[in-house]
């Protein structure tokens, strides 16, 4: 799994959903609320495909705490343009200094620095990792991560429990900060499925996101199917966005509002 389908991945998972404003019978207010999380979803998005860099180069072949640390310094071969990130290694730590790296996740420019720590986890394919960011900037703003993952390998998945912090700026400029314990399961027929929940400040306003499991069933571009209900932390409003794989999703509000909207995506089984 690379660093550019882990982002598009989380784009599409984690939001990016297109909310049509003028589409549906939802009030401004729950078009207001999905809107926050699809804005700050790609903060988390974004900051967890960065942060993922150390575990896109683990394998079933990587079996000892030596494996996976020296497996490390590879991602200096993944990343564009070529000699934009060095990498220090003391011990099980591994420091990647990145300065104006522009791939492969498209549209972005990232510099500062990543702090990575190992450490053998609770079985064979299995190793702990805490995630720390330095100076971080995208696209001249300041980002930061600081978390730790428990990573599982094995002949048919790659599992990734996340548990920390996200912080970032909206496209709008809005300050956002995630505090996430996600899933993500990376199924080598190419699905994955993401659950979880992260606990959104966005500018002013807090949102609640709660993922019970969101799949997608083929390649990058897919369209998802599961449930995602976003909250306000302050009130009684919720929205429940239901997808289906098909490229039309449904939300419905706590209020009785309900609307169907479009999605970007190839309906499964499609083309």
């Amino acid at each position: 799994m690379t660093i550019r389908v882990l982002s598009r991945l989380g784009l599409l998972l984690l939001g990016a959903c297109g909310l049509d404003p003028e589409g549906g019978l939802l009030s401004a207010e729950a078009k207001q609320l999905v809107r926050d999380h699809e804005d700050s979803a790609d903060v988390l998005a974004l900051g967890a495909a960065i942060a993922a860099m150390p575990t896109s180069v683990l394998t079933t072949q990587t079996v000892t705490l030596a494996d996976a640390v020296a497996a490390q310094a590879s991602i200096a071969d993944v990343l564009q343009p070529p000699g934009c990130v060095t990498t220090m290694t003391e011990g099980n730590r591994v420091i990647f200094t990145m300065s104006g790296c522009t791939g492969p996740w498209g549209r972005l420019e990232v510099n500062g620095q990543t702090q990575v720590t190992l450490s053998p986890g609770d079985g064979a394919g299995t190793f702990a990792i805490d995630f720390i960011s330095e100076g971080l900037t995208l696209n001249g703003r300041p980002a930061s991560f600081d978390v730790s993952a428990d990573v599982e390998i094995t002949e048919a998945a790659k599992t990734i429990a996340w548990t920390g912090t996200f912080q970032g700026t909206a496209a709008d400029g809005r300050e956002v900060l995630h505090d996430a314990d996600i899933e993500l399961v990376l199924n080598t027929d190419g699905s994955v499925s993401l659950s979880g929940s992260s606990s959104v400040s966005i500018g002013f306003r807090g949102v609640e996101v709660d993922i019970a499991e969101l799949v997608r069933n083929g390649p990058v571009g897919t369209c998802p199917e599961g449930t995602v209900t976003v909250a306000r932390k302050v009130g009684d409003l919720s929205v429940t966005l239901t997808f289906d794989g098909t490229n039309e999703y449904v939300a419905k509000t706590s209020r009785g509002g309900r609307g169907k909207f479009d999605l970007t995506c190839t309906p499964v089984g499609g083309t």
